[in-house]
């Protein structure tokens, strides 16, 4: 199992501070058959974020199934914690 932080942007239908609400999500990949490569485990990273992402602002899953609209902002290996101060 490899472990990843999904930094995604809010889509501005959801958000009324475009560009500003960002939330990062902490996410386990198994190793499915067929995925062997790095970049195979970063798609499933991003497909797990963005399903929590739709779940999280409860977001009818047949309008929006893939989350696409949550833009990856970055992807980092292992569970990190954002320790910077909110205004």
């Amino acid at each position: 199992m490899r472990r990843y932080t999904v930094l995604l942007l809010t889509p501005d239908s959801l958000t009324s501070e475009y560009g500003l609400s960002s939330n990062a999500f902490h996410v386990d990949v198994e190793s499915p058959v067929g995925c062997d490569t790095l970049g195979d485990h970063v798609r499933a990273a991003i497909a797990l974020a963005r399903a929590q992402a739709l779940e999280m602002h409860d977001v009818d899953v047949n309008e929006s199934a893939d989350g696409a609209d949550f833009h990856v902002i970055a992807v980092f290996a292992g569970h990190h914690d954002d320790l910077s101060p909110f205004e």
